[in-house]
């Protein structure tokens, strides 16, 4: 009995750190999407600012 208890926690554990892991990739990629998404923003308004500053100084 104690033998089959212990491979069921071993069997909730794997399923369980299986699933964490599953979990940290899905954010990692959402994340480097999102990192995507704030550099082309900060590009565009850059670009924005300096074109606004070039048209105030010219």
């Amino acid at each position: 009995m104690k033998t089959d208890i212990a491979a069921l926690l071993n069997q909730d554990w794997r399923a369980a750190i299986s699933s964490c892991e599953m979990l940290l990739s899905e954010t990692s990629g959402t994340l480097r999407e999102l990192q995507d998404t704030l550099e082309a923003a900060g590009d565009k308004l850059q670009a924005n600012l300096l074109r606004i500053q070039g048209r105030h100084v010219g």
